[in-house]
């Protein structure tokens, strides 16, 4: 029944498309992840921190994707869902070993297979860092479960055991909790939210695992005998390992995160106020889940009234909680579990423009669906009159949850339902206008596009992003002075914001301003370091422009970046070659040739090296020949640059009459297309091959 909903609700992704918010980054802007599984892409995975994120197991896995699907988005969709297929029963699995409680724990992972803001971590194809993610949290869990099983921690197996906690830690037991650490170590490098597992592992201690005990409140009583359990400091000990890995990957996550935007510009009260309304606004999705959206845009203020209510709320439940958590321990691991897990995203320390996110929820309204499902059970114990009543709502709720979800599933099918949807439900959304500006523009949907452009200016003046789209909207309309204008406020407002540099320096460009446009556009690279696409743009101006000395640095960063593109090689062969640098441009033809075999202009470069290099040691006839040849053959003897390479090969080689013959094709094809730079190329060349004469390069 599980796999069955899940799959039904879910099934439609299939037929997605990707949406222009962080998937063209993940996915299908990404030459890396394009290329599917190689070492060299293991290699830059670990190396990657794209987006402010550290999560190389997540650029593997879409690399993996890319490796079975292509870019084709079904295939990824696909993934993700059974990803979460997986991770409910898993979950289903581990509570039901921990617990022994079937229905219980079908009912929990019921919830949390179905619950409508579990929507966007499984339809969001870059949400692959949620579900994978939690695909190692719930092995973590139970690699620990069955360390405490066998270690007898918190085991029924310990109440007649008198042997010392201490020496009871078995072979077995130390490797599934070695297991458990390198599940977590996993999940760490899909999504750092997973910091709070040491909290949890403790919260399952005290329940369900029972190896966390507290003194009763009344001692007039004598208490019942309680199982051996190991002494509260053991069991935060045994933590201390989590903990640690804890604290790098998050020390590392606040780093990555800062080399990408600032951190906490908002005021300490109002992301303490927004930090206080988020969790009771979570609370009520968790119930009542209504007008859901891919962006929440943060508040300039929240009344007081309104942080006032939400702490008091929660306050009241969590007194509620402590009060009833000693005679029914699910209440604390509940509920503790749900406020716990939610730290690192509740915005205290602020990450993006969002006041919350529905991806948010994923692990943490598990914790919600435990005191759910066994307060149900407890309920009808106490009620037994009402079984049957509180058995119809639980299937009309979920039921409910199924309907919401799959209805909330078709705003996902592609970027415009997906904005659409966001600026019916919510007010003062200026990145769904933005990015659905963006999908209008590409659209040619120009006039429709500077609309919602102007909007995000008006809702948002300071920054520059918006600036520098609606110039590019202008750009496209040949309004290229306003568009100047624009990109210049963009910079202005944001002088880190690589795109509008990028902008600028190209319409300087277009405008005649040489020295301008390529300032701007080196001031983008030195910005974007990460960004090969836009190094190879500016290594193509530069070399266009003569300027090869000043594009070899790039050349080399993408070459590093991305060693098994044979482009890359080429692009730093020729800017080697034009600086005169003769043995590394042919090192990185020979090298582009290896990579790409057929590629003619590959074999012509090298080649041609080979046949006209001032330097002796360089010159190898019969190869430049070969290689000639072959690239002359791909092209069926069209391409007079190559043919002139074969000419210059023939005749290192010595075979002079062979260079005249080609020669003079050559000259027949330049008279046909009224090429007279290529005519008289060839009648130059013609004289040397006549009088038995090779052709050198100039030093």
């Amino acid at each position: 029944m599980l796999t069955f909903g899940t799959l039904a609700c879910y099934w439609p992704v299939r037929h997605f498309d990707y949406v222009n918010l962080d998937d063209p980054l993940y996915v299908y802007q990404t030459r890396m992840v394009q290329q599917g599984l190689s070492w060299p892409g293991v290699i830059w995975a670990f190396q990657c921190i794209k987006g402010g994120n550290w999560n190389p197991l997540v650029w593997l896995s879409h690399m993996a994707d890319c490796q079975l699907y292509g870019v084709t988005p079904g295939g990824h969709h696909l993934t993700n869902l059974l990803l979460h297929s997986a991770n409910v029963w898993l979950l289903f699995l581990v509570l039901k070993r921990m617990t022994g409680a079937i229905w219980r724990s079908g009912f929990a992972a019921a919830i949390f297979a179905w619950h409508p803001l579990h929507v966007e971590s499984v339809a969001w194809v870059s949400e692959r860092k949620d579900v994978l993610s939690t695909l190692f949290w719930l092995l973590t869990i139970w690699a620990y479960v069955r360390y405490a099983e066998q270690s007898e921690g918190g085991t029924q197996k310990a109440e007649s055991s008198h042997t010392p906690y201490a020496s009871r830690i078995t072979h077995q037991a130390s490797s599934y909790y070695v297991l458990a650490l390198f599940f977590f170590a996993l999940g760490l490098m899909c999504k750092p939210m997973l910091v709070t597992l040491p909290f949890v592992l403790l919260l399952l201690d005290y329940w369900p695992l029972r190896r966390l005990s507290f003194p009763p409140l009344h001692h007039s009583i004598t208490p019942p005998p309680q199982p051996s359990t190991p002494p509260l400091l053991r069991l935060l000990l045994e933590k201390l390992p989590f903990a640690v890995l804890s604290l790098a990957v998050g020390a590392l996550a606040v780093w990555a995160q800062q080399n990408v935007q600032a951190l906490g510009t908002e005021s300490l009260s109002l992301r303490l106020e927004n930090a206080v309304v988020s969790y009771a606004t979570y609370l009520g999705k968790f119930f009542w889940p209504v007008n859901l959206a891919v962006f929440y845009p943060y508040p300039d203020s929240i009344p007081m009234w309104q942080a006032g209510g939400a702490a008091l709320v929660l306050g009241a439940i969590s007194w509620a909680v402590i009060r009833g958590m000693r005679q029914r321990r699910y209440l604390g691991a509940g509920w503790f579990w749900f406020l716990g897990t939610l730290v690192p995203v509740i915005g205290l320390l602020q990450v993006g423009m969002q006041a919350l996110a529905d991806r948010y929820t994923y692990i943490p309204y598990i914790g919600l669906a435990l005191m759910v499902s066994w307060g149900l059970a407890d309920l009808a114990a106490a009620w037994p009159r009402g079984r049957a009543a509180l058995a119809g709502a639980a299937a009309l709720a979920l039921g409910c949850c199924l309907a919401t979800s799959r209805s909330q599933i078709k705003h996902w099918r592609d970027s415009t339902a997906l904005y659409e949807h966001a600026l019916k439900v919510t007010s003062g959304n200026y990145m769904a206008h933005d990015n659905l500006g963006n999908v209008l523009m590409d659209d040619g949907k120009l006039d429709e596009a500077v609309k919602h452009y102007r909007e995000v200016i008006r809702l948002t003046p300071t920054i520059g992003k918006p600036y520098n789209d609606l110039g590019k909207a202008y750009a496209l309309q040949g309004k290229m002075d306003d568009a100047m204008i624009l990109f210049s406020n963009a910079a202005r407002l944001n002088p880190g914001l690589a795109q509008a540099r990028w902008n600028l320096g190209n319409a300087w460009l277009l405008k005649g301003k040489v020295a301008e446009g390529l300032a701007e556009m080196k001031i983008a690279v030195q910005l974007s370091p990460e960004d090969i696409t836009g190094h190879r743009v500016f290594v193509d101006t530069l070399i266009k422009l003569g300027k090869a000395a000043e594009a070899l640095p790039y050349c080399e960063a993408v070459v590093k970046a991305e060693p098994g593109d044979a482009h890359a090689r080429f692009t730093l062969g020729s800017a080697c070659l034009a600086s005169k640098r003769l043995e590394q441009a042919a090192a990185n033809f020979k090298e582009a040739v290896r990579l790409a075999p057929d590629t003619p202009e590959c074999m012509n470069a090298l080649a041609w090296i080979y046949a006209t290099s001032p330097q002796a040691e360089l010159r190898n006839g019969a190869e430049a020949v070969r290689l000639a040849e072959e690239a002359c053959k791909i092209t069926k003897r069209q391409k007079t640059t190559i043919l002139d390479t074969l000419a210059a090969a023939y005749a290192e080689a010595g075979r002079f009459d062979d260079a005249v013959k080609t020669t003079e094709e050559i000259r027949a094809l330049a008279v046909s297309a009224h090429d007279t730079n290529t005519v008289d190329t060839a009648r130059q060349r013609l004289k040397l091959y006549k009088a038995g004469k090779a052709y050198r390069d100039e030093p």
